[in-house]
């Protein structure tokens, strides 16, 4: 006998590599074999801030950090997309990653990230 899965599923796609976009789609189609009714919804939304006037300013001082904390890839790609527009920007001399990909982001930038946690949150990164 096979079972089924009559109520609706709601898939949560916060990483749209294409690896992950794989897996999604495979599960999706499975479910739906088994009669699911599924919906893939994206779990955030990446978007530019109201205004940069913060963050260009922290940049222009980006010499009195000592380090800097990176907590995603999409956080690294635009901070450098943002910096490149200042003509005077520095790399940071220390640069922290929360997770493998975020650790990648900086790496394909140069950059070497000091301490890489075991565990994938803020909290572990503080106690490095």
């Amino acid at each position: 006998m096979r079972s089924s899965y009559r109520h609706a599923w709601q898939i949560s796609c916060e990483d749209k590599s294409p690896h992950r976009v794989q897996v999604w789609n495979i599960l999706a189609r499975l479910l739906r074999r088994r009669g699911a009714r599924v919906r893939c919804l994206p779990a955030i939304r990446i978007a530019p801030p109201r205004s940069f006037r913060p963050l260009d300013s922290a940049l222009r001082r980006i010499g009195r950090y000592r380090a800097l904390i990176f907590t995603s890839a999409n956080g690294v790609r635009f901070f450098f997309e943002r910096a490149r527009r200042l003509a005077h920007f520095r790399s940071p001399s220390r640069a922290y990653a929360i997770g493998p990909q975020t650790a990648a982001e900086l790496k394909a930038r140069g950059l070497r990230p000091r301490t890489l946690p075991e565990r994938y949150e803020a909290s572990s990164l503080a106690r490095a």
